[in-house]
């Protein structure tokens, strides 16, 4: 991460169902790196820019089109994967969206 950087929290479905507070708790060594290097964590909930949703849907398809968006997933092929793809989202362990294919 630059100086002055940002990190965008939006999501987070793995601690939905736990203990732990959100935004989670990150370990020290992190921590130290983001106070040394005056990172930002800032939180954001969708429902909050709903009256923003249509212009942000088209500029982000555009971005698509144009390859300036690396989207990531996880894939998970079969419908009998469903359930074990849903326990799997739950416990944070996907990358990106959790897709499961039929």
């Amino acid at each position: 991460m630059n100086n002055g950087g940002r990190i965008v929290l939006c999501g987070q479905i793995a601690v939905y169902n736990t203990d732990l507070p959100y935004p989670p708790p990150i370990p020290e060594q992190t921590a130290e790196i983001i106070r040394l290097k005056n990172i930002q964590r800032e939180r954001f909930l969708v429902l909050s820019y709903k009256d923003e949703m249509d212009a942000a849907v088209a500029q982000l398809s555009h971005w698509l089109q144009e390859n300036k968006l690396k989207v990531k997933e996880t894939i998970y092929e079969g419908l009998s994967k469903a359930p074990q793809a849903f326990v799997d989202m739950m416990a944070g362990k996907n990358i990106g969206k959790m897709i499961v294919k039929v």
